[in-house]
């Protein structure tokens, strides 16, 4: 088969698309078989574009490509964590799907991008868990766009998925700003203790100086009166005394 037209009916919008080469002998043929198909204006998803190609003309080697696009599709109620101590919903927003896949003899190899935007994230009761936990709930309640990132590698049958996502940022800064302020506050208590604790020498070492200017305000008094003592009698003996020669 040539030309294969394709076309579905949603329950709004379209979706129509094109097979080409449709056969089991692509090795006589010399042609691989693609397909394209594009949807827009449907209800639940603003477009979906669907691309690939099955490579078997030469059946030891096979190359089976596909790319999948689909933009603005809405979800409500996605569980993201499961944790009993960080629960977290996806309660509604956007989100954009990209997907390369490949397919060898050597295993398949495919990357999964997908983007969430004008998001609301429920964490539950944000009060609980600890200051730690608090911080993160509330970190992730006031995020409104992520990303996460699925690498895909192995056999059908047995396959790896390693995920990533921005979201760790998140997590990375929330964490930084707990202990940050842990250590203001931990900063703060332990200069109201070292300062209480030395109130009352300070107090004590004041009182103690304040004695001591006392007693060098006498001293100097008492100085003063033995000068003019002595003074007095150094004038009287020179009166009394007559020096010859």
């Amino acid at each position: 088969i040539k030309t294969v037209n394709a076309s579905l009916q949603p329950e709004s919008g379209s979706f129509n698309g094109t097979i080409k080469n449709v056969t089991s002998d692509q090795d006589i043929v010399g042609s691989p078989l693609t397909f394209t198909f594009d949807g827009s204006g449907m209800k639940d998803m603003r477009s979906l574009s669907l691309t690939g190609s099955l490579d078997h003309i030469q059946p030891d080697k096979f190359n089976d490509r596909i790319n999948l696009s689909a933009k603005g599709s809405r979800v409500s109620g996605m569980v993201l964590s499961g944790n009993k101590d960080l629960p977290v919903t996806l309660q509604e927003g956007l989100m954009d799907i990209e997907v390369k896949g490949l397919r060898t003899p050597a295993g398949m190899k495919a990357t999964l991008v997908t983007t969430f935007q004008s998001v609301r994230i429920d964490t539950g009761n944000q009060e609980s868990g600890g200051f730690i936990l608090s911080s993160l709930k509330k970190s992730l309640s006031r995020v409104s766009a992520f990303s996460l990132t699925a690498d895909i590698t192995g056999d059908p049958g047995n396959y790896d998925v390693k995920v990533s996502s921005d979201l760790d940022k998140v997590f990375k800064d929330a964490v930084g700003r707990v202990m940050q302020e842990q250590s203001a506050k931990l900063e703060k208590e332990l200069k109201a203790a070292v300062q209480a604790k030395t109130d009352a020498k300070l107090k004590e070492l004041k009182a103690k100086v304040t004695g001591l200017n006392s007693l060098g305000g006498n001293i100097d008094n008492a100085q003063k009166q033995l000068n003019t003592l002595q003074q007095e009698a150094k004038q009287k003996a020179e009166g009394k005394v007559k020096l010859r020669r």
